[in-house]
């Protein structure tokens, strides 16, 4: 009895997984919220100015762009085909991840978005994100 109602709560699990990410996604970003201090947040930026902020802008994209080329690299090296969207989105998961919680969760939400959307086992989606 005890096996069917827990097989039956994995089963919700799996099936729910991208709406319980969402809302915790969300539950975290309004948490932040009261916490940030978006007065000196904005202050900062008006400081560094709007070309301070077009460059950091650009360097954060270049970065992104190359860590994404560089995964995908990783993964071609592991004989196994990933899209470079794939690979950019990611990233993008897993620094957003990295910034609303502690430790590196991202890294492992990264490991679960590649195995998800390419459909490749996850322990070499594990071994790519650890190399």
């Amino acid at each position: 009895m005890m096996e069917k109602s827990e097989s039956r709560f994995l089963f919700w699990l799996r099936k729910n997984k991208n709406l319980i990410i969402g809302i915790t996604t969300v539950i975290l970003i309004i948490f932040m919220a009261f916490i940030a201090d978006f007065p000196r947040l904005i202050s900062k930026i008006i400081a560094i100015g709007i070309w301070g902020t077009i460059l950091f802008i650009v360097t954060y994209t270049i970065a992104f762009i190359i860590r994404a080329y560089k995964l995908k690299q990783i993964f071609r090296n592991l004989n196994l085909t990933v899209k470079y969207s794939t690979c950019y989105f990611s990233l993008g998961i897993s620094f957003v991840i990295n910034d609303l919680t502690p430790g590196k969760v991202g890294d492992i939400a990264k490991m679960f978005f590649i195995k998800d959307k390419e459909d490749i086992k996850l322990s070499d989606s594990v071994i790519s994100i650890a190399i």
